[in-house]
């Protein structure tokens, strides 16, 4: 019987946290990609790994904090993926949190958009 390889994937899978390549897909889908693309994708995501949206929230958060956005940009981020953990406390149906997930990134990449001055 071959010894079963112990490697970062297998970690991974065993802690139910999201893996490093699809934490990168995560974000590039959620500050590149329309809303209604993101929502499926991600859902569809967590469907198929067996991700759940709170430990999303925590790997994505450790993620962004680690980026260089201005301060202001990443409160808000924090922010709302905070609100969204506490409403999924209380059982609220992760699609509809997915939905409010895309919306605090939509909010960021707008506010990141430089406002022309006449």
């Amino acid at each position: 019987m071959p010894a079963n390889k112990i490697d970062q994937n297998s970690v991974y899978l065993t802690a139910d946290a999201p893996l490093p390549k699809d934490k990168n897909i995560m974000l590039s889908l959620l500050f590149n990609d329309p809303f209604q693309k993101v929502v499926n994708n991600l859902y569809g995501m967590y469907s198929s790994k067996g991700y759940a949206l709170a430990d999303v929230l925590k790997e994505l958060s450790e993620r962004i904090i680690r980026l260089n956005f201005p301060k202001n940009i990443l409160a808000g981020l924090l922010d709302g993926m905070s609100n969204i953990k506490d409403r999924l406390f209380f059982d609220t149906e992760e699609r509809l949190q997915t939905g409010y997930l895309v919306g605090v990134f939509n909010k960021a990449r707008l506010d990141m958009i430089p406002v022309a001055v006449d």
